[in-house]
């Protein structure tokens, strides 16, 4: 009798590239954020339908070659260091992580394909009900300095 079982070696995940901009690069095609708690949507308005991923982000020191990892959406699940380490934009009902907001809208960005210096197009960007003015206020001045958006909706 052979005691030999056979395991099945793990696939790794795949990278797709990111989208061409090409396309959208001289029209003036408005960009949609929805920022939601759990999931982020995002996309052209003329797009077939909109990208998404979940909206968490982690810091993960990678044991192996001693680097510090930023992990978001899909991405922490390939970690199990990772796992713990998620964090959101909210707390609560209140976006309060502007860091995380910030990492998730390059991941936005970079998923898109946008290669500008700034985002040269209008950008609507929904936010939960009864958003308090300051955190309305944070995520304006992110939109408008970090990413120079010509208008934010």
């Amino acid at each position: 009798m052979s005691n030999i079982f056979y395991v099945l070696t793990p696939s790794l995940p795949s990278i797709t590239p990111p989208n061409s901009y090409d396309h959208f690069r001289s029209q003036s095609v408005p960009l949609i954020i929805d920022n939601g708690s759990s999931n982020l949507h995002f996309g052209f308005s003329m797009s077939a339908s909109p990208q998404s991923s979940p909206n968490v982000i982690a810091k993960y020191k990678e044991r192996k070659f001693n680097q510090s990892l930023l992990l978001f959406g899909d991405t922490i699940d390939m970690e199990n260091g990772a796992k713990s380490q998620g964090k959101t934009p909210w707390e609560g009902d209140v976006l309060l992580n502007f860091d995380a907001m910030e990492h998730a809208l390059d991941y936005t960005f970079v998923r898109l394909g946008i290669d500008t210096e700034g985002i040269e197009h209008l950008v609507l960007m929904t936010e939960r009900l009864c958003s308090p003015l300051h955190s309305r206020a944070l995520t304006s001045k992110l939109m408008f300095e970090q990413y120079s958006v010509p208008s934010l909706c």
